[in-house]
């Protein structure tokens, strides 16, 4: 995650995982080559592979998710675009309904995983995480930090 703008009148935060996307096509094509090539010399084996490389292609369906949070203080709206590649949402709130960010932390094997989750009160009361899964990738603890510093300076200004 990492902020884009941040503005008095504007913040946005997104997470554009283009890492992930780019090592599952990876796999998929290795795994193609590796099978085409094993093919290609005779060994019906070489099938196996390639459509094992099916198995990272169709995981760029479910894990590869972009999402942008548009805190904006002249329309009072907080927008979640997430888009995926089979669907887009958008989400519209009021900021007013937003009340905090908060850090959740996971503990895995040797390691602390983090997501960012939105506090909101109103018709969508509750914890909303950012993004569904934790991760030790990217600056939770900033995003965290920019997202709270922004909505109170925001409340101080009306």
């Amino acid at each position: 995650m990492k902020i884009t703008r941040n503005t008095p009148e504007q913040l946005i935060v997104g997470e554009n995982p283009v890492w992930v996307a780019v090592l599952l096509v990876s796999m998929g094509m290795i795994f193609l080559g590796i099978g085409l090539s094993i093919t290609l010399s005779g060994e019906l084996m070489g099938l196996i592979f390639a459509a094992a490389s099916l198995l990272p292609f169709s995981f760029l369906f479910i894990f590869v998710r972009r999402v942008q949070l548009i805190f904006e203080a002249s329309k009072g709206t907080l927008t979640i675009q997430r888009k995926n590649l089979r669907a887009a949402t958008t989400v519209f709130h009021d900021l007013a309904d937003v009340q905090s960010a908060e850090l959740e932390t996971s503990h895995g094997d040797n390691s602390r995983l983090y997501r960012v989750t939105l506090v909101l009160t109103g018709q969508s009361a509750g914890r909303h995480p950012i993004t569904q899964a934790y991760s030790n990738v990217g600056n939770h603890q900033g995003v965290h930090d920019a997202i709270n510093a922004w909505l109170d300076s925001l409340r101080a200004r009306t």
